[in-house]
């Protein structure tokens, strides 16, 4: 079974590499922004991001137009208040405000991963992004927003990858048509790919 997983994983690994990158090399050269997003050169033919938190990882993969994702384990941090007059606007406080409990804390973590997934996308620095950039407080509808930031127009969504996390895509651009994908290392010993759909 080892040697099965392995082999199919070499094959869907080759489908990813033809898919994106129009190459079948077996390895890639990855550089860093000037903020530290790691990229492929000269130019990128694919623009990726990753993120995880607890036991989740999340990758974001796009060609022509930049990408970013953002998850986060929903859990008590004890500098939320501070961290909140810090990098979010007055809107956001105030909503945050709004609010007690868990309630409170889940509107915190998806204004966090928004504005992380859009910092991400950008490839900036994510407390100069978060200090001088707006973002709304509201609940996104199920298709997410589109955000028209000085860099150029840009769609939001907030995710919900599993109980009790949150998360956050940007994607450049209109509203993109979504492939998704879900590993379970735990189920099986190799890594299998499965379409879940086109919506977050």
């Amino acid at each position: 079974d080892g040697i099965r997983d392995a082999q199919e994983s070499r094959g869907l690994g080759d489908v990813y590499k033809r898919q994106y990158l129009d190459s079948f090399a077996p390895t890639f050269r990855l550089e860093r922004s000037t903020a530290g997003k790691p990229c492929l050169p000269n130019p990128p033919a694919l623009d990726f991001n990753l993120s995880h938190s607890g036991s989740l990882l999340l990758v974001a993969l796009r060609r022509r137009g930049r990408i970013g994702i953002d998850v986060e384990r929903e859990r008590r941090v004890a500098a939320a208040d501070l961290l909140s007059e810090r990098v979010f606007a007055v809107e956001e406080r105030q909503a945050l405000a709004s609010l007690r409990g868990w309630e409170r804390r889940r509107l915190f973590f998806r204004l966090w991963t928004r504005r992380e997934a859009v910092a991400k996308a950008l490839g900036e620095g994510l407390y100069a992004s978060f200090r001088r950039r707006f973002l709304p407080a509201r609940r996104f509808q199920g298709a997410g927003d589109i955000l028209r930031l000085p860099e150029g127009t840009f769609w939001v969504c907030d995710l919900k990858p599993a109980r009790g996390y949150a998360g956050a895509l940007c994607v450049e651009g209109g509203r993109p048509r979504l492939r998704l994908w879900r590993w379970d290392a735990a189920s099986r010993p190799g890594p299998r790919a499965k379409r879940s759909g086109r919506r977050p």
